[in-house]
């Protein structure tokens, strides 16, 4: 009996002592155990819903008109279900660009929020598909659908992560916002910049969690490399519009289509000497501790057009209209350029430079879109960056983690411009050679980087939330 009773005690000390040692080792872990494996394949399927949802935003393009209510709808859906009440902000001059929040309150012991901050609408699905780029459909391990990495795929990830800190109950030191904006595809003027300007209140972050930083294999050497953007280039679009002489198309004469092409090769060939900003600077000395990496940026520096476009004001004409016969001349010409400026250039300087380049006033010039402040860089010293760094050594152990400039712009900028850090990261890894289809034909993810990315994510931003005890 006796010996029964010692043995009973026993285990129970054992017990005990396994049960405190798991407390130690990992805690939180008594909410309950996560089935990875389970959550994984819960985002894949709430990615496909949301692919499905055709958000498209291209002013001029039929059907893509960026109306987002649908996924307001779908996002509102899953918050509710998981206990989270959202909350709707309708632009008050355009209701089809509404953000979605949710809000997951914590103890403010660790100060001010923690914003995840993604876009719902797409670039349209131009070109020939080999999948339909609304239909979601898995082929050979990848998910095919405008919008997997440029953002829905993000906004998944984020979703599983709030609904995760939820439901096991983590205990957080600062609450933390779940953001799907409208509007970003064409400047986010009525979609982040706006909620920015109109709802600060509401948000008052202290970081921000947002897009622009993917993972990649073999860009850089032949392991992978996650970029995390610290800053990005300011958007600066103009239309060019050229007056000429008029008539029909047997007789030569100077037509507004000739000044403008004359206007364009000028614009072109404008000096914009190559400079180091202090980003880049960031980018290329993370590289130099990896021979093989910092032997292929300088390649690439010589080879290839985005990474040029990280040291220059880069100018690429996108846009010309003229005559829509082929037998008149067009008395009016209009071009469009996408001119991306390195956050020290002043755009005033280089409006001044661009009008003396081109000389001739029947060449008119006009700004597309707000002059934007970009802000200082997200600091690479601090405990988010940081945060970042431990989280990828624990799931890619051997990746090199990189700050860098976005060439293109993203709704980062509404929070640097207001001295709030703002972190591009998407911890999805882009196949060698896959990067160009982001905005082209068959964008695509694979599953198994979704299924990972919830697990990653969740650290990520269990580490920036969860309350010290």
């Amino acid at each position: 009996m006796n010996g029964s009773f010692e043995s009973r005690a026993l285990i129970l000390q054992v017990s005990w002592i396994a049960l405190v040692s798991t407390c130690l080792l990992f805690p939180g872990r008594l909410h309950g155990e996560v089935n990875w494996d389970e959550e994984g394949d819960r985002a894949v399927g709430l990615l496909q819903t949301y692919l499905r949802i055709d958000t498209s935003n291209a002013p001029g393009v039929p059907g893509a008109t960026g109306d987002v209510r649908a996924a307001v709808e779908f996002f509102e859906r899953l918050l509710r279900e998981d206990g989270l009440e959202p909350r709707r902000l309708v632009h008050p001059e355009d209701p089809t660009r509404t953000v979605l929040l949710g809000r997951l309150k914590g103890d403010g012991s660790l100060g001010k929020t923690l914003l995840l901050e993604h876009h719902m609408d797409v670039v349209p699905a131009e070109g020939q598909w080999t999948h339909p780029p609304f239909g979601a459909e898995i082929h050979d391990g990848f998910l095919y659908g405008r919008g997997t990495m440029d953002d829905k795929g993000l906004g998944i990830l984020h979703l599983q992560a709030i609904r995760l800190l939820r439901r096991e109950k983590v205990p957080l030191g600062r609450d933390v916002v779940f953001v799907a904006t409208p509007d970003e595809e064409i400047g986010g003027e009525k979609g982040a910049a706006w909620l920015a300007r109109s709802h600060w209140d509401l948000l008052d972050p202290a970081l921000v969690l947002e897009e622009g930083g993917m993972g990649y294999a073999g860009k850089y050497n032949r392991g992978l490399a996650f970029e995390v953007q610290v800053q990005q280039k300011r958007v600066f679009w103009l239309e060019l519009e050229a007056r000429g002489e008029g008539g029909h198309g047997s007789v030569p004469r100077e037509n507004g289509l000739l000044v403008l092409h004359q206007a364009i090769e000028r614009v072109l060939d404008m000096p914009r000497p190559p400079r180091l900003s202090p980003p880049v600077a960031a980018t290329y000395q993370a590289l130099a501790r990896d021979p093989e990496a910092a032997r292929r940026v300088m390649t690439a520096i010589a080879t290839d057009p985005s990474e040029r476009a990280r040291l220059t004001d880069s100018l690429t004409l996108t846009q010309m209209e003229g005559s829509k016969k082929v037998n008149s001349q067009p008395r009016v010409a209009k071009a469009g350029l996408d001119i991306r400026l390195l956050p020290d250039t002043d755009p005033a300087e280089f409006l001044g430079r661009l009008k003396k380049a081109i000389g001739d006033e029947r060449v008119a010039i006009r700004e597309l879109h707000p002059r934007e402040e970009v802000g200082p860089a997200s600091p690479t010293d601090g405990p988010v960056y940081r945060a970042i760094e431990a989280a990828m050594a624990v799931h890619y152990p051997g990746a090199l983690i990189l700050p860098t400039m976005s060439t293109g712009g993203t709704d980062s900028r509404n929070y640097r411009v207001r001295g709030v850090p703002a972190y591009g990261f998407i911890p999805l890894i882009v196949p060698e050679g896959d990067n160009s289809r982001i905005h082209d034909v068959d964008e695509r993810v694979r599953v198994e980087e979704v299924k990972k990315g919830v697990k990653v994510f969740f650290d990520l931003v269990k580490a920036l939330a969860e309350k010290r005890s």
